[in-house]
């Protein structure tokens, strides 16, 4: 695990989060993480399916530190949303002023994206929908309403126009 790498697990990250980071892990990583961090029986890992070992393995570490209601909210909500595809539960809002926005700016203001660059980046590589609508570099929106705003597959927010 290492942060210059992307793959580590905070001890401060919330149960949603853990568990999918370590979701996301290679398999090959897998018995590794499970080895060093948990008393499972890396041998019965092994001979799962590698989704179903990397469950256990996530349930498990975010019961450690959350408990094990929190474990089986954060695979519900993963399952849910990353599986089924669908929204997920508790999306942050952001607010602006009503009228036209470009996506850039409002990925960066609404901390979606870290900075302009980064958000032109993923504008580019077509990571960022606007209600299940693809968005490129040079789109506007034109906020009336409220609208859901996914980056990658990972980033929700909704942007509210006051």
């Amino acid at each position: 695990m290492s942060k210059s790498y992307g793959n580590y697990i905070a001890f401060n990250d919330s149960p949603q989060d853990k568990f999918g980071k370590v979701m996301s892990i290679p398999d090959a990583m897998m018995p590794k993480y499970a080895e060093l961090l948990t008393d499972l029986d890396v041998a019965s890992l092994k001979a799962m399916h590698p989704r179903q070992a990397k469950e256990t393995l996530a349930k498990t570490l975010t019961a450690m530190f959350h408990g094990e209601e929190a474990a089986e909210k954060a695979a519900a909500e993963f399952e849910r949303v990353f599986s089924k595809k669908e929204i997920p539960e508790q999306i942050p809002e952001f607010q602006t002023f009503r009228g036209t926005h470009r996506m850039v700016d409002v990925l960066a203001s609404s901390n979606a994206a870290p900075s302009k660059k980064e958000a032109q980046r993923l504008l580019g590589q077509g990571a960022v929908e606007v209600d299940g609508k693809r968005m490129g570099e040079k789109d506007t929106l034109d906020l009336q309403a409220p609208v859901l705003i996914q980056v990658g597959k990972r980033r929700f927010i909704r942007v509210v126009p006051v």
